[in-house]
């Protein structure tokens, strides 16, 4: 039957405002879903960017440490294959400057307080032979490489050469020795008869030659 606006269908239907609302909410529910999952997925491969570094970082330590560990070991062997007279003329020979890889300890040698005290122009500051110079004027045992030794063994990994330096730093007083025995500078007259200690240091370098590693042992000869 028609209406009298001439409608001949069915009934009209109204809009629903609660069906258009539900459609944006989940629109909008969406795209936050999606910003959440892009920030994760994000996230994730910053944070296994990160323990990659982290990985490569501490293999190329180790690596660092392995080599200074082998050179260190060379220099032990050196000094035990090595008798006490000509372990005492490399020393000597030496000097202050540890040339040949061999020197006095720091504090044992008049020539190396005198040397460092006029460079840096400050009489407190004597860092050891090993130590990396602080002090500008100052060229460290490693820098130049008339004043350490090389590893002879290749390390494949290894940026460069490991490297080590032998000083003498004093006489082994035996147990039961009296105090007043093998005490004082270990190449005093007094001292001939005691055995003396050999400090060791070594430095590695990783697979890049920012990562380092210096090992120290003492030996009695």
């Amino acid at each position: 039957m028609a209406d009298s606006l001439g409608w001949t269908g069915g009934p009209l239907e109204r809009e629903d405002p609660l069906r258009h609302r539900q459609g944006g909410m989940v629109l909008i529910v969406s795209l936050v879903l999606l910003a959440v999952m892009t920030v994760a997925g994000v996230t994730a491969m910053l944070s296994a960017g990160l323990e990659e570094r982290m990985a490569g970082g501490f293999r190329d330590q180790q690596v660092a440490l392995q080599a200074a560990e082998a050179a260190l070991r060379q220099g032990e062997r050196e000094i035990e294959g090595t008798s006490a007279a000509l372990l005492e003329t490399r020393v000597l020979a030496g000097g202050a400057n540890c040339t040949g890889g061999y020197c006095l300890a720091a504090r044992l040698d008049p020539g190396y307080v005198a040397g460092i005290s006029a460079a840096c122009g400050d009489a407190a500051y004597l860092p050891p032979h090993w130590q990396l110079a602080e002090c500008a004027a100052v060229t460290d045992v490693w820098s130049d490489g008339a004043r350490h030794q090389l590893y002879t063994a290749s390390l494949p990994e290894a940026s460069a050469q490991a490297q080590y330096l032998i000083e003498l730093v004093g006489p082994f007083r035996e147990a039961g020795v009296p105090v007043d025995e093998c005490n004082g500078h270990p190449l005093a007259p007094a001292n001939a008869a005691c055995s003396r200690v050999f400090r060791v240091t070594a430095l590695g370098s990783g697979g890049r030659g920012s990562s380092r590693a210096m090992v120290q042992s003492y030996v009695v000869k």
